[in-house]
């Protein structure tokens, strides 16, 4: 939640007056002070003397000061001198009468903040209430936007149970009735702060969220800053581009894409390094160190880290940074060098420094506990982490998983440590899976909005050729006869369509193209996850001993691999919207007859539709039911038999496939009253069900299995 407040900080504005002559020195000492990077003291001091000039020649230029400094000491979480100076403001603009102005809904609006701040919510409440009445009368939208967000910001730190998304639908609305784009980027991350929060975290409507601010980041608007924070604050602390990166990189982290992750927070470290903002490019580093352990670069976060040490230096005189990832990063840094103590001390600032405690650090210390086999007191600290995990993002549930594994192994069980070890494996498959969707859903909305783009100049250009052209025989069509203009028109625009036409063509050909390479690259992904959910059942078997665990993990393996080769025969075929039936089946029993130790000699396969292609919703459970039917004959049906034989035929009749799966084996016991207990048969059902089939089971010199399904299903 500090997170969400901090970037509502770095949106919040205030009054545009003209300078006087008498204000030319508060405005040279203000440039002194944020020119002045090398000692926070330094600044602070210059501003002091700025807001004291301000107050005795020009007070108007006082109030967004005194705020200017309340949200200096925000960002270095000094909330009572921010407090102090937010009320300040609020005064000195009442005692001047400037409750009409807008410097005074400002104030109010930072001092609102400042109470969330320290905890004073009855305050906070009254003040959102009283600037939110006078701003409605003054028709001052970005006010009555930053108002109703914190109101919800309020009840949020309430723990209020009902919905918010309106209150900040609201808020968004109104920021796009002020002209700059700023204060759209911030409304909407404002609510995509709510949306992370504890028990509103919904990461799905929160990327979707982000992915359509993101396509303000090529607006050249976000790059204009026209005032500065004696004028409206603070529009010169408006980082609309690195907020979003910001963003971006706390939700990637959130699901575990690390990469993306560290990308995005490296974008924010050299757009500050080429503003020459020392003064928070620590900060930044703090947290790229901290998203770095994840990757365990040792040797790199060691010196990025030293570089954090000493820029701290030349700011606050000592080298440590008073930030939680800073603590952090320390401490992850003692713990590789096995210095247990120090390493547990910085994980406890860490803790003590973020509200919830900083997770990281949480199993930080959990990893100690292991690194130092207090086996007995690990296993307590996971029980306590397994009942956080609904407060903490995914994440969190990833590297527990993989902590308690290595516990696990610690403590000699085995088998334990490895389903551990395959539970966060799969959750952290799943979740980088989510996040490529987004990124790929991310590149082709930028792609839209490029064509967009395109498409309008071309259609600018278009017209201005037209107007030129149009220009140039107006004399001529003076003289020409009517119908000879007539015929010249009509060739115009002939030409005109059939260059439109044509262009559009191979636009849309583009496009298809594209389209269709992305589609490919999805089932390519989409197959290589199931070869390798199929090897690790694969390796997992290999590591049971009981033959009933070892034959389920086995058949897993097959219905995975059974997908798996619908997937990569999409892949691979020229035709992307269905399946070729009699290649796939060719291959899938040509696999079981192998895995069962017979040859595909023995399996005649007829396959009579009008169309071999099946789409591809159809192909998966059919596939699934034809493999499940396939292995019961081989497991079951040979046992005695010297000559086995099996047939898998595909009749399509009226609008109907008809399957018919036929072995000369012993047969079943009872083919009109199947035993559904196996997973394989209840499996069989459900498929059946989904595809609105029917199925018969006969003893006829063997076992037969007839299958009736449409081929379209509503």
């Amino acid at each position: 939640m500090r997170f969400l407040v901090f970037l509502l900080l770095l949106c919040l504005s205030g009054n545009i007056c003209k300078g006087q002559s008498n204000g030319k020195e508060v405005i040279q000492l203000y440039n002194q002070s944020i020119n002045n990077f090398s000692s926070f003291t330094k600044q602070d001091s210059l501003l002091q003397l700025a807001i004291s000039k301000a107050k005795q020649y020009e007070p108007e230029m006082a109030v967004p000061l005194l705020q200017f400094r309340s949200f200096i000491k925000q960002q270095q979480s000094q909330f009572d001198d921010a407090l102090r100076f937010a009320i300040e403001a609020v005064e000195v603009a009442q005692k001047n009468k400037f409750e009409e102005a807008v410097v005074y809904r400002d104030a109010l609006a930072n001092l609102a903040l400042c109470y969330i701040y320290v905890g004073q919510y009855d305050s906070a409440k009254r003040i959102v209430d009283s600037g939110y009445e006078i701003s409605k009368h003054a028709k001052d939208t970005f006010n009555l936007s930053i108002l109703l967000t914190l109101k919800a910001l309020h009840h949020t730190w309430r723990k209020v149970n009902f919905d918010l998304n309106p209150i900040f639908d609201s808020a968004a609305y109104l920021a796009t009735c002020t002209k700059s784009k700023h204060d759209d980027v911030m409304a909407a991350t404002n609510h995509f702060g709510y949306l992370q929060e504890e028990k509103n975290r919904d990461y799905k409507k929160a990327f979707e969220l982000l992915l359509n601010t993101q396509s303000y980041i090529d607006d050249p608007a976000l790059d204009k800053v026209t005032t500065t924070a004696y004028e409206r604050m603070p529009f010169h602390f408006r980082k609309s581009k690195t907020t979003i990166y910001i963003l971006l990189a706390s939700v990637l982290g959130d699901v575990g894409d690390f990469d993306n992750a560290i990308a995005y927070i490296e974008r924010v470290a050299e757009a500050y390094k080429k503003e020459k903002n020392y003064g928070y490019l620590p900060y930044v580093y703090s947290y790229l160190t901290e998203a770095l352990t994840n990757r365990n670069e040792y040797e790199k976060i060691v010196t990025l880290h030293d570089t954090v040490k000493i820029m701290a230096s030349k700011i606050f005189g000592k080298p440590e940074l008073p930030f939680y990832p800073f603590h952090f990063t320390e401490g992850w840094i003692n713990l590789r060098e096995k210095k247990f103590d120090q390493a547990k001390n910085n994980f406890k600032k860490a803790i003590l420094n973020q509200q919830p405690a900083h997770y990281p650090s949480l199993l930080g210390i959990l990893e100690i506990t292991i690194a130092s086999y207090e086996l007995k007191k690990a296993d307590s600290i996971v029980t306590e982490l397994i009942g956080l995990q609904k407060i903490y993002p995914k994440s969190f549930t990833i590297n527990l998983l993989k902590l308690r594994s290595e516990l696990e192994s610690k403590k000699g069980n085995n088998s334990a440590s490895t389903n551990l070890l395959l539970h966060y494996y799969i959750v952290k498959d799943s979740l980088t899976q989510a996040s490529r969707y987004y990124t790929l859903k991310d590149a082709e909305t930028r792609f839209k909005v490029n064509e967009k783009e395109k498409d309008l100049l071309l259609l600018n250009r278009l017209a201005q050729s037209q107007k030129n052209e149009l220009a140039s025989k107006q004399l001529s069509i003076l003289i020409l006869l009517i119908g000879l203009l007539v015929v010249v028109v009509i060739l115009i625009f002939l030409y005109h369509v059939y260059r439109t036409k044509e262009k559009q063509s191979i636009r849309l050909h583009e496009k298809n193209m594209q389209i269709e390479l992305l589609i490919r690259e999805l089932h390519h992904r989409v197959k290589n996850n199931l070869q390798t959910i199929s090897s690790l059942l694969s390796l997992q078997s290999s590591k049971v001993e009981d033959d009933r665990a070892k034959a389920a993990l086995k058949e897993g393996q097959s219905r995975v691999d059974a997908m798996a080769l619908i997937h990569q025969k999409l892949y691979i075929d020229d035709d992307l919207r269905g399946v070729d039936m009699e290649e796939y089946l060719q291959a899938l029993i040509a696999s079981l007859a192998n895995a069962h130790g017979y040859k595909t000699e023995i399996v005649t396969q007829q396959i009579n539709m009008k169309n071999k292609t099946l789409d591809v919703d159809l192909a998966i459970p059919l596939g699934l039911i034809i493999n499940e039917l396939v292995i019961n004959s081989f497991k079951h049906a040979f046992h005695n038999v010297s000559a086995p034989t099996l047939l898998v035929r595909i009749d399509e009749n009226n609008n109907h496939l008809e399957i018919n799966i036929a072995d000369n084996g012993v047969g079943i016991k009872d083919p009109e009253n199947l035993q559904t207990k196996s997973f394989g048969f209840k499996l069989v059902k459900t498929l059946l069900q989904q595809l609105k089939a029917t199925l018969i089971a006969k003893n006829d010199k063997g076992t037969s299995f007839y299958i009736t399904m449409p081929l379209t299903i509503k």
